[in-house]
């Protein structure tokens, strides 16, 4: 499956945002998990020292949770991946 989160390491162009929360590259799962159902969000932009270098989609977090892994074994370890390196490990999954 395709994910649609990104983090670039320029800058990413994306409107105002219209949630009042951001992510942070170096946020972990579980945070930026907590802060998509603080903010009924489907997607959260990233962004590091003052710019937007990216886009999160609460879906794909979720899928790279349960990813070869259906009985959960990982997912202790897995939600303390950073945003940075699940983004990375979602597209050299593909």
């Amino acid at each position: 499956m395709k994910h649609k989160s990104v983090i670039i390491d320029g800058e990413f162009l994306f409107p105002t945002p219209i949630h009042t929360s951001v992510l942070h590259p170096d946020q972990i799962i579980i945070d930026a998990l907590t802060t998509f159902i603080d903010q009924r969000a489907e997607f959260l932009p990233v962004y590091e020292y003052g710019k937007c270098i990216g886009i999160i989609y609460c879906n794909d977090l979720i899928d790279f949770l349960n990813h070869d892994d259906p009985d959960g074994i990982l997912l202790a370890y897995k939600i303390n991946f950073d945003l940075r390196s699940a983004v990375i490990a979602m597209n050299n999954s593909l």
